[in-house]
């Protein structure tokens, strides 16, 4: 086998390990949380799933039904799941715990499938500027993301989008470097299934504007190829809208059909994005912050890495006598086509609502320019082992803390430590209260969820507990009530919680450790009144030893530079959730 050929074999070998590797780490605890604990805009590729499965075409009038387009919801219904189909037979918990989850687990799938593109399309853009190693190096940087990893398992669109707006990218490339009427075909589709997978990924249209530009100007070509472009684009522009007209049409269904819901966004919405409320007010450009402290408290190796890069450009700037040939300044443009205006717009926005799933499209191209940096910082290191010796130090500590994160993630969350606890030392019949909304896979006796508050319906274990006849659950059930919102305990309990609890003859409860955080001082009494007249007969800790008290550790980042970064958190961290303690209050 010639050197070239063996070189290339070795290179796609490589690119597979590093793809079948980010493949098994994403599925690693895949199942988080659930089915008891799921994310509220989670539910919007649930019951788009759920409507195209079932057929129910009144799913259509839920709020969540509108708000991301179909993409992901597609992808999901390629993988089976029967857990839509009607329960004929009894099931104790665990199986049914199973059944309420799989549904979810399959749209996450489908999530880690999508979002494996930006590992893709990181190695394809960065392939454009860099030899073969550092284009490796920069999809390594992407399948070790911290961020990358965590929302690549979660059911939202926002990692899917980082591998369609890559892959939109990496086309726009290889249309501009070879005009044809394939490559434009693939770089419409690409942008198509980019701007479909979330609104923002619309934003990759300005690659493919880019690339239409620099085709009708067509410096460097010869007559006949700038006339060959221009009837390129002239026939390929009309075939592009119709593809992206039609992609709309079936990605984005809730803006053709009459749907009989209304979704209040408060008094200054402004303009409906597609699904989504955009408030003119909000654009205070404050939302650099929450671009740089998502790369601070994540992945500090990528922030480290682009800041020697910028200062490296900088640097090449001043110089003056480093000089990129044309090709790669148009390369350059195409890429930033879609990072300008995505990143201006993230910082023109106002912190407090630019949330750092939001930087996900960017991060295939922070991969990128890292890796750039890297390459150029051990140019001048004269052995190959020892340059690969440094990227894998490089990719040691991100890989550390995303393996650490999915560790957490597969151990039994907090909710399900005290579960588990109650099934095995509290009497069904024995009364509990959980503080509050606290929602704990067990199953739940009709009757407490009668007596519960009105706010508990929000919790979603229990509200699929309602959905299943009693002749189809197996093994004991809990009589354990859930008092709901704090004006609801407040008018159900009074100021004193506890001495209500104690008339009422409740034996345990069960109560976050986060109440300082839920704004609520009655919460807040109860915690001290149980702390000083009842026992703590169990603790679920999720971080440190369990002498740090009741923070929340939701895995879950502060956009100040001067908390402890999640990188640092992430490795004290046991498991997912609150801090839940159990109280036995005293009997007689």
């Amino acid at each position: 086998m010639p050197t070239d050929q063996r070189s290339s074999v070795v290179t796609w070998l490589a690119l597979a390990a590093l793809v079948a590797a980010a493949l098994g780490l994403r599925l690693r605890g895949l199942d988080f949380g659930l089915p008891h604990v799921t994310y509220r805009d989670g539910m919007v590729l649930y019951t788009q799933v759920k409507e195209m499965r079932t057929g129910d075409v009144s799913l259509r009038d839920a709020e969540f039904w509108g708000y991301y387009p179909q993409v992901t919801a597609r992808v999901a219904t390629l993988f089976p799941d029967d857990s839509f189909e009607p329960q004929t037979r009894a099931l104790d918990l665990e199986a049914t715990l199973a059944r309420q989850s799989r549904s979810w687990i399959v749209a996450r799938r489908a999530s880690v499938l999508l979002s494996l593109l930006a590992v893709l399309g990181s190695y394809w853009v960065a392939r454009c500027f860099m030899g073969t190693r550092p284009a490796l190096f920069a999809a390594a940087l992407t399948a070790t993301s911290l961020l990358h990893v965590s929302f690549s398992q979660q059911e939202k669109p926002h990692g899917p989008v980082s591998g369609t707006v890559a892959l939109a990218v990496a086309a726009a490339l290889l249309l501009r470097r070879r005009p044809s009427a394939w490559t434009w075909a693939v770089a419409t589709l690409a942008a198509a299934l980019a701007a479909c997978t979330l609104q923002s990924g619309a934003f990759a249209l300005g690659s493919a504007g880019v690339v239409v530009v620099a085709l009708l100007v067509g410096r460097g070509r010869s007559t006949e190829g700038r006339r060959a472009d221009r009837r390129l684009v002239a026939f390929g522009v009309v075939a592009t809208l119709v593809v992206l007209a039609a992609a709309v049409r079936f990605f984005y269904p809730f803006h053709f059909i009459e749907r009989h819901v209304e979704v209040d966004h408060g008094p200054d919405k402004s303009l409906d994005l597609a699904g989504h409320p955009v408030f003119l007010s909000g654009f205070d450009f404050t939302g650099g912050a929450t671009v740089l402290s998502t790369l601070w408290h994540y992945d500090p190796t990528l922030l480290l890495l682009m800041s020697v890069g910028l200062g490296m450009v900088v640097f090449d700037r001043f110089r003056k006598s480093v000089a990129s040939p044309p090709e790669r300044r148009l390369d350059l443009l195409v890429v930033l086509g879609f990072v300008a205006p995505y990143l201006l717009v993230l910082c023109a926005y106002n912190a407090k609502v630019v949330f750092e799933r939001f930087t996900m499209p960017l991060l295939p191209f922070y991969a990128v320019f890292a890796a750039w940096a890297g390459a150029r910082l051990v140019a001048r290191v004269p052995s190959r082992t020892a340059r690969v010796g440094l990227a894998c130090a490089a990719l040691a500590f991100p890989a550390a803390a995303a393996w650490k994160l999915t560790a957490v993630r597969a151990a039994p969350d907090a909710s399900s430590q005290v579960a588990h606890w109650i099934r095995d030392n509290v009497q069904p019949g024995e009364r509990i209260h959980a503080f509050p909304y606290v929602d704990l896979p067990l199953f739940y006796d009709d009757e407490a969820m009668r007596v519960s508050g009105g706010g508990a319906d929000n919790l979603y274990w229990r509200t699929l507990q309602k959905q299943i006849p009693d002749a189809l659950k197996l093994g004991p059930r809990f009589f354990l009530v859930q008092p709901g919102t704090q004006r609801e305990t407040r008018a159900e309990y009074g100021d004193d919680v506890y001495g209500r609890l104690v008339e009422l003859g409740v034996r345990y409860v069960v109560i976050t450790g986060a109440t300082e955080k839920m704004g609520s001082e009655i919460w807040q009494r109860l915690e001290r009144d149980l702390e000083h007249n009842a026992e703590c007969v169990f603790r679920a800790v999720p971080v440190g030893d369990g002498s740090a008290g009741r923070g929340q550790v939701n895995i879950r980042y502060s956009q100040r530079f001067d908390a402890v970064p999640l990188f640092v958190h992430i490795f004290s961290a046991h498991c997912m959730g609150n801090t839940l303690e159990v109280y036995r209050l005293p009997t007689g």
